[in-house]
């Protein structure tokens, strides 16, 4: 039909910018190689699959890195059934998006900062049956206005600072290389509320280096609420397994400091290996006492054969933190 983008198998195609419009299809059929990346903004109804290659590591002559796929204030987004790989930057960006859907994606990320899916400002995100294989966050929630004080190559000047919300990831492998977190809230955390995200029935492979498992970093305003973390193995964790903060790095720019709050780990397994003992750590930090973390539930936390109980068994430090039960 008019609105789609048929790239055929057997074919390597040059593509540069893929500009994406309201209702376009793009589909890459299995066994085709499309090398380029892709750019959606202020369209709705968007749809890209096939089960074919994106291949972002060439850029164009201009030398700017580029995400792979770039949705910035996009309505009834599906991505499903593609390959995608990189050596370097974010490989699909939701900027400000709604009502997203993301199914069967598989991604190989071999540089640092090849964050996997990077949900900035949106809200109504499902993400299923994925297989993330990333050198900084396979999935990661951030709000961030590049438009103020960042720049970021194909995204400079837009502002995605909306609140994150309903966000559910489930059935998905995730492969952590160079450092970020498995599963990550922040750094950049420059609006109002994250909240309503549930992670479920995941496998972390491996989480290498300096990075965590289940991190939430919120440097920024936000007050981050309502989390959950259900059903997950850890195969292999290194510097740090649960890493919950509110801080202030060199990527926030708020005055203001904000809040974690209300989050649970239900039905955790963590196989430890003989790198854990006396190097990985876990930490639960506020920023003073009126920026603090609180009502954190550990509850069914096994690691190897022990049930955690207690912040001994986590080796888990603590700084102005309220609330933390284990059941």
């Amino acid at each position: 039909g008019p609105k789609v983008r048929r790239y055929a198998a057997g074919q390597v195609h040059e593509v540069g910018t893929i500009t994406l419009g309201d209702g376009d299809t793009l589909w890459i059929e299995p066994g085709a190689v499309v090398r380029g990346h892709i750019d959606a903004r202020y369209v709705c109804g968007v749809r890209i699959g096939g089960g074919g290659l994106l291949q972002g590591s060439l850029w164009p002559d201009d030398g700017k890195r580029r995400n792979n796929v770039l949705f910035a204030h996009c309505r009834d987004v599906l991505v499903e059934d593609i390959l995608i790989t990189t050596e370097e930057h974010w490989m699909i960006l939701l900027g400000h998006c709604e009502d997203v859907r993301i199914n069967r994606v598989r991604e190989i990320g071999s540089g640092m900062s090849t964050d996997g899916i990077d949900i900035v400002g949106s809200r109504n995100v499902t993400i299923t049956g994925c297989c993330l294989h990333n050198g900084d966050d396979n999935v990661v929630l951030k709000a961030i206005d590049f438009s103020a004080n960042l720049s970021h190559p194909g995204a400079e000047g837009e502002d995605f600072t909306g609140p994150v919300e309903h966000v559910r990831v489930s059935g998905c492998v995730f492969y952590n290389n160079h450092g970020g977190s498995a599963m990550e809230i922040g750094y950049e955390t420059r609006t109002s509320h994250i909240r309503d995200v549930r992670f479920e029935d995941i496998d972390v492979l491996a989480a290498h280096e300096f990075g965590s498992v289940f991190g939430i970093h919120n440097g920024d305003r936000a007050t981050v609420e309502d989390i959950h973390w259900r059903d997950i193995r850890v195969e292999h964790h290194y510097d740090k397994l649960v890493d919950f903060r509110v801080l202030k790095s060199r990527y926030n720019f708020d005055a203001e400091r904000g809040r974690i709050r209300d989050v649970t780990l239900s039905d955790i397994q963590v196989y430890p290996s003989i790198y854990n003992p006396g190097y990985t750590v876990s930490v639960i930090a506020g920023f003073d006492a009126d920026h603090l973390v609180e009502h954190i539930h550990f509850e069914n936390f096994r690691h190897g054969p022990v049930h955690v109980l207690s912040s001994d068994q986590l080796d888990l430090v603590t700084r102005h933190a309220h609330g933390i039960r284990f059941v």
